[in-house]
């Protein structure tokens, strides 16, 4: 299983958030319940190979050849299998009974077992599931909710029948490999494990929570629990059916009172929908919208994200108070498996601006401290939408450029045409095209912009307007030197 660890959702490869907040990994199931089990199962796996090229290997299987799913292995939930793509080109394939409606976590560790993250010496897994005509219904490269190359599937399959699940190299499935894997087709760690688990919500807090379908108002809200990890709380997961065109899942959002938010910063609360379609849960329809709620102010939503366009929402509200979490279907023709699955879980945003005032004045911006030793990280508010907020990094010895990136409304604020620009210390634009305007599907970044003779940067943070429908006008950003 994946090591306990506190990992936080990053957006724009890890630019726009420090590490910083929740999120551990279960220990079985999704969460810290379910199925689950201890030790290992080793096997030997049926596989296809489509090269000869060998690669070491942390352990042994063997590898006859086969032609697909027809000949794939047996295999049992809730009893890990240890294994090895060990030949370059491999595919192991292994079938199981399925029923409509059961939910599953499919789960692969091969970097997490040592610890590594994104290491282009280990293989890079995809893991797929096809039904019993050998039609693919869903797939997982990389978690959406977790930084690892590590596959993790959710699903709820679509109907009773024998299902096949394949197991990959990235460079072995993916078109073209050379820019969306790691490394090279060779690998010298090739070892992984696979879990597969039934989750179910049996209302025992166990951090999985399944929609009841009791209603669509906040009356018949089911309360997300979050379990307590060794470092803040486990990620809890979240899946419903859209069963009818109007329906609205309602959801109780507290964070913990006890989460250990830093004196800087403000506790967040992150909610992560996952792709639909073959290439993600195999749902037939996209997640709808993700909208909070304060009861105590029921007219406008604090947050809200379109999550057709965009998967993460991040949105900094108090521990211990209660929210609502609307998840309305999006109007789309009905379908016959149209689910929808979330990760959700209590932590902390970005160091947080602490010169709201003075900071507005490009003469005396904030100063921002390097938070490792090429990032710093900073969030904010513009209210009202004519604040201007501004924040200074010194240049670290030897950077020769810089990125900014930040985001607002593809983070669930109402704040609209957030634009981020970058100053050196003469004042003028680091170039010409160090400014960006966010869209409401891609973040604000200047990249690269060449830093010249410039001891540091000022980064200005600006939003023209304000959604009528969010209240929320929160943003947060990352700055780092290259």
């Amino acid at each position: 299983m994946r090591a306990l660890a506190s990992i936080s959702i990053l957006a724009s490869s890890g630019l726009l958030f420090a590490a910083c907040g929740g999120g551990d990994t279960g220990s079985g199931g999704g969460g810290a319940g379910g199925t689950g089990g201890s030790g290992g199962t080793t096997v030997s796996t049926s596989t296809t190979t489509t090269t000869s090229s060998t690669s070491s290997s942390s352990s042994s299987s063997s590898t006859p050849t086969m032609t697909g799913c027809a000949d794939a292995i047996d295999f049992a939930f809730g009893e890990p299998i240890d294994a090895n793509l060990a030949v370059t080109g491999q595919q192991d394939y292994y079938k199981f009974q399925g029923t409509k409606g059961q939910v599953l976590w499919i789960d692969i560790d091969a970097q997490d077992v040592d610890q590594v993250t994104f290491d282009p010496d280990y293989i890079d897994t995809i893991v797929t599931i096809f039904d019993e005509n050998e039609q693919k219904i869903a797939q997982n490269d990389n978690p959406t909710e977790f930084t690892t190359a590590d596959s993790r599937l959710y699903t709820i399959l679509p109907a009773d029948g024998t299902y096949c699940l394949r197991v990959a190299e990235c460079w072995t499935v993916k078109n073209n490999p050379g820019a969306n894997c790691l490394g090279t087709a060779d690998k010298s760690s090739t070892a992984y494990t696979l879990n597969v688990f039934e989750l179910v919500d049996d209302n025992a807090m166990d951090g999985n929570v399944a929609d009841p379908e009791a209603g669509n108002d906040a009356a018949s809200a089911a309360p997300i629990d979050f379990v307590p990890a060794q470092t803040n709380y486990y990620t809890t997961y979240v899946w419903g059916y859209y069963d009818s065109v109007d329906d609205v899942d309602v959801y109780k959002l507290t964070l913990p009172a006890d989460v250990a938010v830093p004196g800087d910063s403000r506790a967040s609360a992150s909610i992560s929908a996952f792709p639909n379609g073959a290439s993600g849960t195999g749902s037939t329809i996209s997640t709808g919208e993700l909208i909070i709620v304060d009861p105590a102010n029921p007219d406008v939503p604090f947050a809200r994200l379109d999550a057709s366009k965009t998967l993460s929402l991040r949105a900094p509200i108090p521990l211990d108070k209660e929210y609502l979490l609307f998840v309305p279907r999006p109007q789309a023709t009905p379908k016959a498996n149209d689910f929808y699955f979330l990760s959700t879980y209590p932590g902390w945003g970005n160091p947080v601006e602490a010169e709201d005032v003075a900071n507005t004045d490009p003469a005396t911006p904030e100063t921002v401290p390097l938070n490792d030793a090429t990032s710093a990280y900073i969030e904010g508010d513009l209210l009202p939408i004519t604040d201007l907020d501004h924040f200074q990094v010194t240049v670290p010895s030897g950077m020769t450029t810089v990125t900014g990136v930040c985001g607002a409304r593809t983070q669930g604020s109402g704040l609209r045409n957030m634009k981020i620009s970058l100053f050196g210390d003469d004042g003028s634009l680091l170039a010409a095209g160090a400014t960006s305007t966010e869209t409401s599907t891609q973040l604000a970044v200047v990249s690269d912009a060449p830093l010249g003779n410039s001891a540091s940067v000022v980064l200005k943070v600006e939003a023209p307007t304000q959604a009528a429908d969010t209240s929320g006008a929160y943003y947060q950003c990352g700055v780092h030197f290259q």
